[in-house]
């Protein structure tokens, strides 16, 4: 170690000499970095014009030749690690890339004082090559904790923006086109073209709902939306809407969802569209509006034993689903006319003949209520 501090301390002279004749080489070093690199599209893939990235890189090169020479940097640079940082990161360019770059500069100018160097100067190199190793490495740690920073300021910004648009789009089910065409420019999505929504719990894991997707919570649910026609997970409970036409038709899309979500029984997994919940919701409107109409008939139902109950119920679903004596006979191991009997028996408790379309339309939205324990506590009238 005492002979590296000396070796060091002899060969400094000569590092400085060096570093001299390298600070007069800036255009070369310029030159092949740019070359390296391909004027930063190697790395930054046009989020950096090339002269922003050609400026930058020869701001880079004299603060570290100031900080190799002198041990600071130029007083004009000293906030330049942070600046860089926080510009980059505003230019969206990802971290990774921008370190890639930084320590690319420590090849170039590496291989440029090999090209100015002579034989006798590679024990100074190699003397000081961790100097010019610390100096780009303290360098790109100053960058990566500014980039960082601005990132998670931007982030932060964003994710404000985007719950005051979706706000805004989600105030009413009619926009005018340009606020919409306002909401879709801020959001960065299109304004014509399908639209996936769905609703779902708040509590749903982020991920279930994919990648790509805008969220808004409330009236207790967590509104899924994204453009395009790639269906929801298959693992994620929620309600979802049909497509909508356009970012305009999402808030009324999101309406629906949030019905079909509020339909949806607990034992229930994955999607449901209003297909799978209808008889749900309108048996639930039905009690509210004309509480008599379904009220009457279960009362009845339950005043059967339940044994009994589940056979005619289990019955009129089967029959319900396939409109079949004979397929429902089969589906249950029982004769058709073991099926017409409880068919029957289920006329007469309801008032419903679920051979008639309409009065079937009703039975199923009476079972579908059932279902809701609206016959747990029989009231036979």
């Amino acid at each position: 170690m005492q002979n590296l501090a000396r070796l060091r301390a002899e060969s400094r002279p000569r590092w400085h000499a060096l570093l001299a004749t390298l600070a007069q080489r800036e255009a070369q070093w310029l030159e092949a970095l740019m070359s390296t690199v391909d004027g930063g599209g190697r790395y930054y893939g046009g989020l950096v014009e090339p002269h922003d990235f050609k400026d930058t890189s020869a701001r880079v090169f004299r603060y570290l030749l100031g900080q190799l020479s002198t041990g600071v940097p130029p007083t004009e640079l000293a906030g330049l690690p942070e600046e860089i940082g926080r510009t980059r990161a505003r230019q969206r360019v990802p971290l990774e890339s921008l370190t890639t770059t930084i320590r690319q500069d420590f090849a170039v100018v590496w291989s440029t004082l090999l090209s100015i160097a002579r034989a006798s100067d590679m024990p100074v190199l190699l003397c000081h090559v961790d100097d010019l190793w610390r100096a780009v490495d303290d360098f790109a740690g100053e960058v990566q904790i500014s980039h960082l920073r601005e990132s998670a300021s931007l982030a932060a910004r964003d994710r404000d923006r985007q719950r005051s648009m979706t706000s805004v789009l989600f105030s009413s089910d009619s926009h005018h086109p340009d606020l919409v065409r306002q909401v879709a420019g801020a959001l960065a999505i299109p304004v014509a073209g399908p639209y996936q929504v769905v609703a779902c719990s708040p509590a749903a894991a982020p991920g279930a709902v994919g990648a790509g997707a805008l969220t808004h919570e409330g009236d207790g649910a967590l509104i899924v939306f994204w453009p395009g026609t790639r269906p929801p997970d298959a693992g994620l409970r929620c309600g979802h809407a049909p497509v909508a036409d356009g970012l305009a038709a999402v808030p009324a899309g999101a309406r629906t969802a949030r019905h079909i979500l509020s339909a949806l029984p607990p034992g229930h997994d994955g999607p449901a569209t209003m297909r799978d919940v209808w008889d749900r919701i309108a048996a639930a409107k039905l009690r509210n509006t004309a509480p008599d109409l379904l009220g009457v008939p279960l009362a009845r139902l339950a005043s059967v034993p339940a044994p009994e109950r589940a056979r005619i119920v289990e019955t009129a679903r089967s029959y319900l689903a396939t409109g079949s004596v004979a397929t429902t006979a089969s589906a249950l191991y029982c004769h058709r006319n073991t099926v017409m009997t409880r068919m029957r028996r289920f006329r007469e408790l309801t008032g419903l003949d679920l051979a008639i379309p309409r009065e079937a339309a009703l039975a199923t939205v009476l079972l579908a209520s059932g279902d809701s324990g609206s016959w747990s506590d029989p009231q036979v009238e």
